[in-house]
């Protein structure tokens, strides 16, 4: 199976889906990735999330393509896949759809190449549920060993010491505006 095949194959979310080009592309990811990386770059560009626009069709080759960089915790997405989620809630909604509450942070905290500079300003500065995903990034890489919990928790305090103030000068929304 080549690769314009399994392009195909994972193109749609549509059942049956192909366990051979999942295989095939799990095989063959060191050659592969670039395609996919290239999926969530366009997202991080603002490109559109459909196949079709005429139909609204989405494409699911960057849903399989960040589950299965993660599982492979293939850091070339960690990056594009953070600047994907810098977006207000309608397109965040219509990117990550369920993912975005229970996937989404699985997948950040799997990719994260140690650079959590990048969760921070995601936790700080995206829609409502794109910063909740950051944030429970970061917890899980506490949990899993991969960062400080000291580190977290002085994060948390500062942000929530933000967030204090916005709220007291009633000028918060879920739609975040960068926090000075």
């Amino acid at each position: 199976m080549e690769w314009p095949n399994v392009a195909n194959a994972l193109a749609r979310f549509e059942p049956p889906f192909s366990r051979d080009a999942l295989e095939e592309l799990r095989r063959r990811w060191d050659e592969w990735a670039p395609y996919l990386i290239t999926e969530v770059e366009h997202l991080a560009g603002g490109g559109s999330p459909f196949l079709d626009e005429a139909e609204e069709e989405l494409n699911a080759r960057y849903y399989f393509g960040c589950w299965l960089a993660a599982k492979m915790r293939d850091v070339r997405f960690y990056r594009p896949l953070v600047a994907a989620s810098h977006c207000d809630s309608e397109r965040a909604d219509l990117i990550f759809g369920d993912e975005l509450t229970d996937g989404l942070p699985w997948q950040l905290a799997s990719l994260c190449d140690g650079d959590e500079s990048l969760l921070k300003a995601l936790a700080e500065e995206a829609a409502m549920w794109c910063r909740h995903a950051a944030l429970k990034a970061m917890q899980i890489r506490v949990i899993e060993g991969d960062a400080d919990a000291d580190a977290l928790v002085a994060f948390l305090e500062r942000l929530c010491a933000r967030e204090k103030e916005v709220m007291r000068r009633g000028a918060w929304n879920y739609e975040r505006e960068p926090i000075d």
